[in-house]
């Protein structure tokens, strides 16, 4: 029971997280094609192995993390950062609009990930567009498959030292990258962005006798995928 309330909390987080502009799909909607995107994206490691969103194909990705930025502008990343190589599988929940699932972890030398923290990946629609131009026209049966050129990632993430007295926080970890499928390639993942939820203490009072916690989503680096194996 536990363990399903934290599913349900974590799939809560990641619709409505300041980072993320996700848009809900009933369970029995069709789905389109995905436009042709031209990115620099992971490889399969065999041509006749087509990519995909299942336990069948290992993502080795590398992080670049620093010290999260002041405000939720990315131009204020700056200090030292430190790259963390792992390799994760991307399993799918059967029935959810957009697709949707679990992460799994394969490869995490640094141990950033948490060992007992819940891992949910989503697809999304383009930001900023009409739903009914392009996005959402699918509802109407004119495309045979929705669009979704993003993928969302939330990890609950442990603190990992950066540099001499400058470390990465634990909390919740969050990545957003341009997502496309191919006929023969299958699924490609191209570079992303970070960003993570911290607590920040904030003053309540003009004369600061009392503080409020808030948590803010502030970015903290990027992410690219390098490869994938069957």
């Amino acid at each position: 029971m536990r363990t399903q309330t934290r599913e349900r909390q974590s799939r809560a987080e990641l619709t409505t997280s300041s980072c993320f502009s996700l848009s809900c799909r009933p369970a029995f909607a069709p789905r389109r094609p995905p436009r042709h995107r031209s990115f620099n994206v992971a490889s399969s490691a065999s041509d006749e192995v087509p990519a995909t969103l299942t336990e069948e194909t290992v993502w080795r990705l590398v992080l670049s993390l620093s010290e999260p930025a002041k405000t939720d502008d990315e131009a204020d990343i700056s200090g030292p950062s430190i790259n963390v190589v792992m390799k994760l599988k991307f399993l799918e929940d059967q029935g959810y609009e957009p697709p949707q699932g679990t992460v799994e972890v394969v490869e995490d030398e640094l141990g950033l990930i948490s060992e007992e923290g819940f891992n949910f990946w989503k697809l999304a629609e383009e930001e900023g567009e009409d739903p009914l131009d392009k996005g959402g026209l699918w509802i109407w049966g004119l495309f045979s498959e929705p669009l979704y050129p993003l993928m969302n990632i939330q990890l609950d993430v442990n603190e990992v030292p950066i540099s001499d007295g400058t470390t990465f926080p634990a909390g919740k970890l969050f990545m957003k990258v341009p997502h496309a499928r191919g006929s023969k390639t299958g699924v490609a993942l191209s570079g992303g962005t970070l960003s993570v939820r911290q607590i920040v203490a904030y003053q309540a009072d003009l004369i600061g006798l009392s503080k409020a916690n808030i948590a803010e989503v502030r970015p903290c680096g990027t992410v690219r995928f390098t490869s994938t194996a069957a």
